[in-house]
């Protein structure tokens, strides 16, 4: 199924360009949106990336794969789509593209996900065995 094209909003769609014309409308919008994304590499920084909510991180994810476009409204998307940051990462890459992701954005996707599975593998290896259930001390 085809998703139905995507109206512009009605508050941008009426702006009038100013009277530096279009280029000064792109020359804003792109320091506007390199400015959000210096905030959030600043809060992973310093704040960490635990304290950061899934959109974030998602965000931060899918700037990897477009340095140019913005993704607010399409991590907004995958989120009400699949529900939360892990079932992003466990989506199959039809899925993601059915969601509107292209190949650069699922491949880092992907890529995450298996670093983050090899991880958990390496920490669980590290971990002692349980050789029994007895409480014994």
């Amino acid at each position: 199924m085809i998703p139905p094209p995507i109206e512009p909003s009605p508050t941008i769609a009426n702006t009038p360009i100013p009277p530096m014309g279009l280029a000064a409308v792109v020359r804003n919008q792109s320091t506007s949106c390199w400015k959000h994304r210096e905030r959030l590499r600043q809060c992973l920084m310093t704040a960490g990336a635990e304290n950061l909510p899934d959109y974030e991180l998602l965000e931060l994810m899918l700037f990897a794969s477009n340095p140019r476009a913005k993704v607010e409204s399409l991590v907004a998307e995958l989120l009400e789509r699949f529900g939360s940051l892990a079932e992003v990462l466990g989506a199959d890459a039809q899925e993601l593209a059915a969601a509107g992701l292209g190949i650069p954005a699922i491949a880092v996707i992907k890529f995450i996900r298996e670093l983050a599975l090899r991880f958990l593998r390496a920490e669980l290896r590290k971990r002692p065995v349980v050789g029994s259930w007895d409480m014994t001390t």
